[in-house]
């Protein structure tokens, strides 16, 4: 099912971006796609780390979520150019410790269920087009 949604999600991105998650192809293992890191016996997506890789269009689907990730890395050092907003629906990674989606071209409020995040010590949402301010933790 994760392996479903990240290749629907993969399919909206451009052409460009798509061939760099060259990897990420129907039948093979999830847990070996560049940018994957899995727990359990390489069933359950812990770490999306796509840090620097470019990537355009929107940020997720509602269906990119997944209740044990524990790190989602679309930042820095170099600019990605993801889209969108910040879905409220990240109140629902309840094992969330790293949300880094700086230096993208997000845009809209600061969700304020970032604030029901337990584990999160690392935020970084700079240099994106973000209004508002950051709830507290």
């Amino acid at each position: 099912m994760q392996a479903v949604a990240l290749l629907a999600w993969k399919a909206n991105l451009d052409n460009e971006s798509q061939s760099l998650l060259s990897s990420w192809v129907v039948g093979s293992n999830h847990c070996n796609w560049i940018g994957i890191g899995c727990k359990r016996a390489g069933r359950v997506i812990t770490h999306i780390d796509l840090n620097s890789h470019g990537l355009r269009e929107s940020l997720w689907s509602n269906s990119y979520f997944y209740r044990e990730l524990v790190e989602l890395n679309h930042s820095f050092p170099y600019r990605n150019h993801l889209s969108g907003s910040i879905p409220k629906e990240v109140g629902m990674l309840r094992s969330l410790v790293y949300l880094r989606l700086a230096r993208n071209n997000l845009t809209g409020t600061i969700p304020a269920s970032i604030g029901t995040q337990k584990f999160l010590v690392s935020l970084a949402i700079f240099d994106n087009q973000l209004i508002g301010s950051i709830p507290p933790l």
